[in-house]
């Protein structure tokens, strides 16, 4: 190999390690991995994880099923939490697609849930946060379901909501709600206590009857 080839190899070489090391262009859309629900690799009344060729989920109420998944979260250790809102439900799953388990069903007790359309958010610690926008509160279960506590009631006062749609919690265990019907924020302490609301005051003109999308019920 004379050394004039030898030297475009060399650049051959240096250009594709180039292109390996180049990080992925901004407005590159990620990979697709898999997708997981009842009937989405061949369309069969039973759990599925596909990776390829995949179709629309099925519909209903097994274990793993779903009907309306309005929101979801990601905990720490992978674990994804889904708001089932058409089940009234809480499924979890693991990070392959795994159906781990469920909690939940509609009404308005303590540990009941009624549209869960509002958002979903697991803390630092691991606890779930659900916002229900029909019984504007939240609730607080552990990551296996166990209801720990609630918060809120229908009015426009320090704590209460008006169909919330949204929570967040940071590093430090504040929880963040979006009391959309009060347009304003609330933040409430690691204890749960109320902290703070921030509204725009040129908003209060919005109409507040807003409702959620419809949910089936079963």
């Amino acid at each position: 190999m004379n050394s004039r080839v030898r030297y475009l190899l060399g650049l051959l070489l240096l250009a594709l390690l180039l292109v390996a090391a180049s990080p992925t262009p901004a407005g590159t859309p990620p990979l697709f991995y898999f997708t997981w629900g009842w009937g989405v690799q061949d369309g069969s009344s039973a759990f599925q994880v596909c990776s390829t060729d995949c179709q629309i989920g099925l519909s209903g109420i097994g274990d793993g099923q779903l009907d309306f998944p309005q929101s979801l979260a990601v905990d720490a250790e992978g674990d994804v939490y889904v708001a089932d809102g058409g089940n009234s439900r809480i499924e979890k799953f693991d990070s392959h697609g795994t159906f781990l388990t469920t909690w939940g069903e509609f009404g308005t007790a303590a540990g009941e849930i009624k549209d869960p359309l509002g958002g979903i958010v697991v803390d630092a610690a691991g606890n779930v946060y659900v916002s229900e926008f029909s019984n504007h509160r939240i609730q607080k279960f552990d990551s296996n379901g166990i209801f720990l506590t609630k918060w809120g009631t229908v009015g426009p006062a320090d704590g209460q909501f008006v169909r919330p749609y949204g929570v967040a919690a940071d590093a430090s265990g504040y929880i963040y709600v979006g009391d959309q019907g009060n347009q304003r924020i609330q933040k409430f302490g690691p204890a749960l206590d109320f902290l703070i609301a921030e509204s725009d005051p040129e908003d209060g003109h919005r109409d507040r009857s807003r409702t959620p999308p419809t949910v089936r019920r079963k």
